[in-house]
């Protein structure tokens, strides 16, 4: 699915109902499931393994490159089909398609539609193909963003847990053209495309030289939020997301709410438990309190001391009619 309108616009992959996690155990898939016309050789015998989805990217590369599906055009019966996918039979007779015109293109295809899985190109080396890269020569622009970026990591490891929480909840809702910026920047972070970044990458892409072994660990585990170890797509966004947008106090007012469930007007000890699920830890939260320095001592937060938290100014002045019409709604 295309993510919006836009001619540059990222590709979604969705529809995970019959997937399964990757394994790399040696162990056989075994079960017939997915769509036929994509279907590798070896998903069809009921023995396969994640290389069937490298079959899949060829077959999906060459319908959108031509229009026709290289095993179902001029197949006049499913028998006609599963006997081509069987052969691996199909070829580039499409002169018409621009596409098929390159070598490198057909080549990247030929690649992947192998019969023998262990002879097509793996995830890793797809990504490499000649025909997918481009000139990623970096403008002194991006690079002065991506500094920009690094001293936002550093900043981030040192706000508090409340303000870290309400990044985290604006972060999941942020619109796709409010981080594409951040997210061309997550994938230098990520040169693997795992989807988080690990220690050693994270140090890598912030410059080894710039802070010491130690200094990297704790700012490090200070953006691991749910201290899985590894730095996930949202805890980054959590992250940068205020260098790339001002956050406006209806999103800061969104975040209050959804950590409020109970609707009561206050953030509670409670609410937090809920939250956080099993991330949550007394020590967690009575810290997310102290650092607040409420001024009733109590165990609950108002919508005014949350934001206080979020702009880091203690002495800013609120729109306190817009907090009470809130509150009375």
């Amino acid at each position: 699915m295309f993510e919006n309108s836009s001619p540059n616009a990222f590709i979604k992959i969705i529809d995970f109902g019959l997937a399964v996690r990757y394994r790399n155990d040696g162990k056989p898939l075994k079960k017939t499931v997915g769509t036929i016309s994509t279907m590798s050789p070896q998903v069809l015998e009921g023995h396969y393994s994640s290389q069937c989805d490298l079959w899949s990217i060829g077959v999906i590369a060459f319908t959108l490159l031509s229009g026709e599906n290289p095993f179902t055009h001029k197949a006049t019966s499913l028998n006609q089909v599963l006997k081509k996918i069987i052969r691996c039979q199909y070829n580039f007779d499409r002169r018409s398609v621009l596409g098929f015109s390159v070598k490198s293109c057909r080549d990247f295809i030929s690649s992947l539609i192998v019969y023998n899985p262990e002879l097509r190109l793996t995830a890793d080396e797809a990504l490499k193909h000649e025909w997918l890269n481009v000139d990623t020569v970096e403008t002194e622009k991006s690079i002065a963003f991506q500094n920009e970026v690094n001293e936002n990591l550093i900043s981030y490891a040192n706000c508090s847990e409340i303000k870290k929480l309400g990044l985290l909840l604006i972060a999941h809702k942020s619109k796709f053209e409010d981080i594409i910026g951040l997210r061309k920047v997550f994938l230098r972070y990520d040169p693997g495309n795992t989807g988080y970044i690990t220690l050693e990458e994270f140090k890598t892409a912030l410059d080894p030289d710039k802070l010491s072994d130690d200094e990297f660990k704790q700012v490090f585990k200070r953006i691991d939020t749910d201290k899985t170890g590894k730095i996930s797509y949202t805890e980054f966004l959590a992250a940068t997301i205020e260098l790339h947008e001002n956050i406006e106090e209806d999103r800061i007012w969104d975040a209050f709410e959804q950590i409020d469930s109970d609707n009561t007007g206050f953030i509670s000890k409670e609410n937090l438990r809920d939250l956080l699920g099993k991330d949550y830890t007394e020590e967690r939260v009575n810290r997310m309190f102290e650092e607040l320095n409420l001024e009733c001592k109590c165990d609950k937060i108002s919508f005014v001391e949350f934001s206080k938290a979020f702009r880091n100014d203690y002495d800013m002045e609120l729109n306190l009619s817009m907090v009470e019409e809130k509150q009375k709604d």
